[in-house]
């Protein structure tokens, strides 16, 4: 089980980090070397699908070691969340004024009045190994380098027929399918991120194909199998909401349920 945990950064409203779990599955003793993958008998390979045999078996891992605890923070400014850093609400004869370096509570106003600016993070912010800025890994096994494009076109249609592998931890949300792009793969809708201090905030979590790009593939040096890579990474973009009445670390778990 892998965190990344993230310090209060004041005179922020949102500080949204991505802690994530590789599996919903119990956790294995030793990580594979993810994304690195030449074989499916790597020790802490896991099973996505049912299926035991090559190349119909979908295989998973998550990539840890190659990104930094940066690589899951979201920080945005005050002018990011509001034009300006702050607005005048008016509420009836009431008049309020303040800025957004503490928390902040919008009840009785609504969206409008405040107008917070939509946000929108990759998670994570910067690649890991190969350039590939892939959390979760897939792979599938076949006995040619020329199989592997029809493999990912396999695996990526498997994800989406099964979109609700990926999920959060904690308040359980599960994704359902994206076919919005030739990229997307599935999507969890109003998944809520929660706070220490007890606010909450909704954000759309989306995963995308991120390494469509090709030699996304690696040889078993010691046999003619090949290990068909798709990598996936995630975005969030973060909703305004009249529930929102805190400032400070707002987190979510994501994970893939595995076999």
């Amino acid at each position: 089980m892998n965190i990344h945990k993230t310090n209060h950064k004041p005179n922020s409203l949102l500080k949204a980090s991505l802690l994530f779990f590789g599996s919903l599955a119990a956790q294995q003793a030793l990580a594979a070397p993810c994304p690195t993958i030449y074989k499916t008998t790597e020790v802490g390979l896991l099973k996505v699908n049912s299926t035991n045999t090559n190349p119909g078996a979908i295989y998973f891992c998550k990539q840890t070691d190659n990104f930094t605890p940066a690589s899951f923070i979201f920080a945005p400014t005050q002018e990011q969340l509001v034009t300006g850093g702050s607005q005048v609400i008016k509420k009836g004869n009431t008049i309020q004024t303040f800025p957004l370096s503490n928390s902040v509570s919008l009840s009785g106003f609504t969206l409008n009045d405040l107008n917070l600016n939509q946000l929108t993070a990759a998670f994570p912010n910067s690649n890991g190994q190969y350039s590939s800025p892939s959390l979760f890994n897939f792979y599938s096994q076949v006995t040619s380098l020329s199989l592997c494009t029809t493999q990912i076109t396999t695996i990526k249609t498997y994800l989406r027929s099964n979109a609700n592998i990926f999920k959060t931890i904690g308040i359980v949300q599960s994704a359902v399918t994206d076919n919005s792009s030739p990229d997307s793969i599935a999507k969890i809708n109003n998944a809520i991120l929660t706070n220490p201090n007890g606010g909450t905030i909704k954000a759309d979590i989306s995963f995308m194909h991120v390494n469509n790009k090709t030699g996304q593939y690696f040889s078993d040096p010691n046999s003619n199998n090949v290990m068909c890579w798709l990598g996936v990474g995630a975005q969030i973009i973060l909703k305004p909401d009249s529930a929102l009445t805190r400032s400070g670390n707002y987190t979510v778990n994501v994970g893939v349920q595995t076999q």
